[in-house]
């Protein structure tokens, strides 16, 4: 008989009554009162939506009685760990602390670690409150073990990746939305360091966290790799206010082929998926296919198989609801939080703009996310055996490249070998390819002879060499690195010149100092010859390029005297930039008229005489 008052037992519905009554009738365990132990423990990752997640678990307690024990885990953490969410997998003699973990999808390719897992199938299915069917099959499938023939998680949240640009800069400029990773590139290439918001102030032309800390890198190397691996669909799929867009990753006209394991031009068969993209302007620019995909990182829930029955109750019940569709939407349209949607009945405009946001960037956001519910070439996380490992090596192939002393070349060895060694540890080419295409969603209709060979003990090797396999993932992924090296190399230099607004640049420390001096030539005639305020104007617009100039090329202002300013650098490379940075600025003014009629500042123009120009004489 569950405990508790009249009024409680009316207030909490059967299913809270029931784990009261199983976990005092069967662990003998009283979950009311004031001191009452959790009904269950688990973890959730610190991320933005962590004091959100708290705020509605802590309704739910007040509403049914329950208390939960939650344990916030940290990326870092939770990649540091052999199996991302444990140190050491729970067993029935030793089932750990926790009830349930948040997953990323990678750990489903673990056989290891799924069997730690309840089996969810029945429950999700047949809970009208979560509403599993309003969550596209081919995601739900991605986001558990789907795969194995049954489901071990509840899906939480997707993680896609969109490209935002501000839509304003791009229609004053006549910007196209880079649709490769090489225009993505030359537009930043071509934007960076430019003011063109008319702050004042130059802007970044590419905004991405480069920091090994962040770790980042490897999600982004894993993106670029996609678009060039990722041509047939992984399974059949079925700021300012306004001024915000969102478009898809940048792609890329070469993909793998196979066969060779070389990176080839795309065509209608090798990229059915590609979209035409216009190259050079006017009616004969040529087209070319680029192939795109939609990248996907999403967090599920397991719960643990190895707790009390009544623990996993608790658990299931409080995930399945803070998890279900109107919690989610909530969750969803907070403006702290880093989930997206993943149920088609959370793209209403509406309620995105009853919400506060922008209608413009909204209507924007919602149709980009509408292509990735339906997009026919979805690159999941990595499921299959050996998942671990292999990300591992891609990390630290990124890492040694980016951050380390290590060669290209060095690095693809490693990684090579670190690829072969997968491979085979998982049975060899022939049962490593049959895991993997099963995680795709892709079943492979053997002949019956061949079947019956396999049976007999027959063609047990595989005609595809362990090499070939390698060579055609090295090839790919080292392509991927190299356009990561130039993505991270672009925005780490040319971060370093430009100076977010506001924030202040602190002098040169002990060691090299290069200082730069700098004065207006005949100033003094020009104060006597000219009025106030055409000399204030004038002023106003020198010291302003002269301090954008500084600003972009790491000068620390020291002093200022009258028109004179001196300034100091960390080197003389960066003084040399400033110098030849300003020569332009001060081309580019809006000068005052009567300063450009001055005898003391007059215009100078260069004139190209092809006849007066001598051969060099050696």
């Amino acid at each position: 008989m569950a405990p508790g008052s009249n009024a409680t037992r009316a207030r909490n519905p059967a299913w809270a009554r029931l784990i009261h009554a199983t976990a005092l009738c069967e662990g003998g365990v009283n979950l009311t009162g004031s001191n009452a132990p959790p009904a269950a423990s688990g973890a959730y990752l610190a991320s933005p939506s962590f004091p959100d997640f708290m705020r509605r678990l802590g309704a739910l307690e007040q509403q049914y009685g329950l208390r939960y024990n939650i344990t916030p885990t940290t990326e870092f953490e939770y990649y540091s760990r052999p199996y991302r969410f444990t140190d050491v997998l729970p067993t029935a003699d030793n089932p750990g602390p926790l009830d349930f973990w948040p997953l990323s999808a990678e750990v489903f390719g673990m056989p290891e670690a799924v069997s730690s897992f309840l089996d969810t199938t029945l429950l999700l299915f047949t809970d009208p409150a979560y509403g599993a069917a309003d969550i596209p099959s081919d995601w739900r499938a991605a986001m558990s073990s789907a795969s194995t023939g049954s489901y071990c998680s509840i899906p939480g949240t997707v993680l896609p990746t969109h490209m935002y640009y501000r839509t304003d800069i791009f229609a004053v400029h006549n910007i196209s939305v880079p649709a490769t990773w090489d225009e993505l590139l030359t537009v930043a290439e071509a934007l960076h360091g430019r003011d063109m918001d008319g702050d004042g102030l130059p802007d970044y032309g590419i905004c991405m966290d480069t920091r090994e800390a962040c770790g980042q890198y490897g999600d982004i190397l894993l993106m670029v790799l996609a678009t060039m691996i990722s041509s047939h669909a992984s399974v059949p799929s079925r700021v300012s206010g306004g001024k915000l867009g969102t478009a898809p990753l940048p792609g890329s006209e070469r993909v793998l082929d196979r066969p060779s394991g070389r990176l080839v031009p795309c065509t209608p068969e090798r990229c059915p998926h590609a979209q035409r993209v216009a190259r050079g302007d006017g009616p004969s620019g040529q087209e070319v296919l680029v192939n795109t995909i939609v990248t996907i990182k999403s967090v599920s829930f397991s719960i643990n198989r190895y707790s009390p029955p009544y623990r996993q109750a608790a658990a299931f019940r409080m995930l399945a609801t803070l998890m279900s569709p109107a919690q989610q939407q909530e969750r969803i349209l907070a403006v702290n939080t880093e989930s997206g949607p993943f149920r088609a009945s959370q793209l209403d405009l509406d309620e995105w703009v009853n919400a506060g946001y922008d209608p413009a960037n909204t209507r924007s956001y919602l149709a980009a996310y509408r292509a990735v519910l339906e997009s026919p070439n979805v690159s999941y996380e990595l499921r299959f055996p050996g998942v671990l490992p292999f990300t591992d090596a891609l990390l630290k192939l990124a890492r040694s490249v980016l951050w380390g002393n290590s060669s290209l070349a060095a690095a693809e060895s490693d990684f090579r070998a670190t690829v072969a060694a997968i491979v085979q540890q998982q049975g060899g080419v022939v049962t490593f390819l049959a895991q993997y295409r099963k995680t795709l969603g892709i079943v492979e209709q053997r002949r019956r002879a061949e079947d019956e060979q396999v049976q007999q003990g027959q063609h047990t090797k595989s005609t595809t060499p362990v090499a070939t396999i390698v060579v055609s993932v090295v090839a790919s992924v080292l392509v991927a690195v190299a356009a990561l090296v130039a993505l991270v190399a672009f925005v780490r230099l040319r971060r370093r010149p430009v100076l977010a607004q506001g924030q202040r640049l602190d002098a040169p420390g002990p060691g090299v100092a290069v200082l730069c001096i700098t004065d207006i030539e005949s100033s003094t005639c020009l104060w006597e010859t000219l009025t106030a305020d055409v000399c204030q104007a004038a002023v106003s617009l020198h010291h302003a390029a002269i301090r954008t100039a500084a600003q972009q090329h790491r000068g620390y202002e020291s002093a200022t005297e009258g028109d004179s300013f001196i300034l100091a650098f960390r080197s003389s490379h960066d003084c040399l930039r400033f110098c030849l940075r300003v020569q332009e600025a001060l081309l580019a003014l809006d000068w005052p008229p009567e300063l450009l009629d001055s005898p003391y500042a007059a215009t100078l123009a260069v004139r190209h005489d092809p006849a007066g120009m001598q051969p060099w004489a050696w």
